[in-house]
């Protein structure tokens, strides 16, 4: 099975939110999330193909939940002016 057929069959059911969007994150909040992502982590991993995660910095701004992102700086020689996650890496290294 590859990466590219697990991702072609993956369905989500985007009919019922697991927690608020308009109440700021709370540990409680945030165990709700990772219970729900932690059975779909072990499926993703295909023996023999390149895997990768991707970190999303979730926050509160003056108690509203959010994701941390940030623009880029418009005289860049590259993706200038785009909006990407902050502080995003690419790590070689396989922890």
């Amino acid at each position: 099975m590859t990466a590219v057929h697990i991702a072609s069959t993956t369905r989500v059911n985007p009919s019922a939110s697991i927690i608020s969007l308009t109440s700021p994150f709370t540990l409680n909040t945030l165990h709700t999330l990772r219970t729900a992502l932690i059975p779909h982590a072990a499926t993703c991993v295909i023996p023999g193909e390149a895997n990768a995660a991707v970190l999303i910095p979730l926050c509160n701004v003056d108690g509203v939940p959010g994701v941390l992102l940030e623009l880029r700086g418009g005289t860049l020689r590259s993706h200038a002016g785009e909006v990407r996650y902050a502080w995003t890496v690419v790590c070689a290294v396989s922890l």
